[in-house]
């Protein structure tokens, strides 16, 4: 308003007549965000459509990964990730699959009398698969057929015929959904009939090649690694990358252990205690057992999955994983040493829904680390929801990187600071937190060219036990009886 009152009417323009104005304001009736903030990765062994040791998103609402990857530790782990979960009614947002095994295409060639290469075909696919491709060329029709036997007893056939080589080389490569093709040199080729390719090869993946796969993750801005593998090398690597990556890592038991007796029971949950304390992680997850009939290394791929369907600060503790069963049982109750021990451990085993003993849970969100109580360090929800924070902040300051050292800017930055603070205290946020403390948040700037934010924050903590307290009372009777005096005289 100007000093004479001026201001805007209901259609927008300035009125200096007295009116009511109206506005709405309906961010109260915000639903909560029901969207996954999280972006998961999964590294395991295994070929198929996608490139060794590179992240590729899956397009899993397509089809089942079957489509796409073939039978390996990579396809089962996927499978675990993409089933909704019946609690949330999602899969999570988007996942990124590595194969870690050094896969290779397969090949063929078209070659001259002379003979010369004329065409190298290479498979879109890598591994053993994709030897099944066969190749015919007849140089009289100039005709070229692929062929992909597929289950079933059906086959995908692809039909070229061509002009020159130059032309074949454009129509396979414009589209074909088997190969590629290369020109070498023009000229006739020789006729052969139907040959397989060749080449294709799926040797087992080394230490350098999951250490190649997890630096691969660098372009993307992945929070949430399921590592399918127990080797001490690559587990590590992995601890390194999200410790500067400020990611979180999904793992299990690469083999399923004898769980018959008290004693096997007893040496059982030793070893997994000794696994976890070898990596002793405020950013590693251990699930410990495994499930649905594979070891924990893979089904571990249901607990990253659920991470990444879930906001931040939402524990994962007590949250269904649609299991059909567990590697073993762990008795909540009269077990010693079982689900207490592993949690004291670090570890966050599955476990029976105590209210529905055919629903699997997760026991507890912890981490492995076990240095301290602390719940930045071992809840992985209160880890979660302050990476989230400081995301956030670091993601909203850049755009004054290169600004003036000045208390105009300096103010600008602490007020950018508090909107974001004051945004996550909405219940409506995907990332959130109890409370912040406005008068802490300081900026200060001197010569050495350093802006400093600080500011108090209040993390949102899970609820991981409810104590109930009966107040009884006693007793207290009283009678009385009323006596009518007019008739008793």
């Amino acid at each position: 308003m100007g000093r004479f009152g001026i201001g805007f009417n209901n259609q927008g323009f300035f009125t200096t007549y007295p009116t009511v104005f109206s506005n709405v304001d309906a961010t109260a009736l915000n639903f909560m965000n029901q969207g996954p903030t999280g972006i998961l990765a999964i590294l395991a062994q295994g070929a198929g459509f996608f490139p060794p040791k590179v992240p590729t998103s899956l397009p899993f609402d397509v089809g089942d990964p079957s489509r796409f990857i073939t039978a390996s530790d990579l396809l089962v782990a996927a499978k675990f990730a993409v089933k909704p979960f019946p609690q949330l009614g999602r899969s999570p947002a988007q996942i990124f699959v590595v194969p870690v095994t050094p896969a290779t295409a397969s090949t063929k060639k078209i070659v001259s009398v002379t003979p010369a290469d004329l065409v190298t075909f290479t498979s879109l696919g890598w591994g053993t698969k994709f030897n099944g491709i066969t190749v015919a060329h007849d140089a009289s029709l100039k005709k070229v057929t692929f062929v992909l036997p597929l289950t079933g007893g059906r086959n995908l056939t692809e039909v070229y015929v061509y002009t020159t080589m130059a032309d074949l080389v454009a129509q396979v490569n414009g589209r074909s959904t088997l190969c590629t093709a290369v020109l070498n040199l023009e000229g006739t080729g020789v006729t052969y009939a139907a040959a397989a390719m060749t080449g294709g090869t799926e040797p087992a993946a080394v230490a350098a090649d999951w250490t190649d796969s997890i630096a691969a993750l660098a372009t993307l801005r992945v929070n949430i690694i399921h590592l399918a593998t127990a080797d001490t090398t690559v587990m590590a690597a992995a601890q390194a990358y999200i410790s500067n990556h400020r990611a979180r890592l999904f793992t299990g038991s690469a083999t399923t252990r004898n769980w018959n007796g008290a004693s096997n029971r007893a040496s059982a949950i030793t070893a997994i205690k000794a696994e976890i304390a070898a990596i002793n992680d405020i950013r590693v997850m251990h699930v410990g057992i495994g499930a649905d009939g594979y070891a924990g290394y893979l089904s571990s791929a249901r607990h990253a999955a659920l991470a990444s369907c879930l906001e931040p600060s939402v524990p994962m503790t007590q949250k269904q994983l649609g299991f059909a069963s567990l590697e073993a049982r762990l008795d909540l109750y009269t077990e010693v040493g079982g689900v207490d021990g592993l949690l004291l451990a670090g570890c966050a085993p599955p476990v029976p829904d105590p209210n529905s003993p055919s629903t699997f849970i997760v026991s507890r969100g912890l981490s492995t680390w076990s240095g301290d109580d602390n719940l930045y360090n071992r809840e992985h929800s209160v880890l979660a929801a302050v990476d989230g924070i400081r995301d956030t902040l670091e993601d909203q300051l850049q755009g004054y990187l290169g600004g003036e050292g000045t208390p105009g800017v300096l103010g600008r930055i602490r007020e950018r600071v508090e909107s974001i603070l004051r945004e996550a205290k909405k219940p409506t946020s995907a990332i959130r937190i109890n409370d912040y403390d406005p008068d802490s948040i300081v900026v200060t700037f001197t010569s050495d060219t350093v802006a400093r934010v600080t500011c108090k924050i209040t993390p949102i903590p899970p609820i991981n036990f409810i104590a109930v307290t009966l107040n009884l009372q006693r007793t207290d009777i009283t009678i009385t009886t009323d006596v009518n005096l007019s008739q008793a005289a």
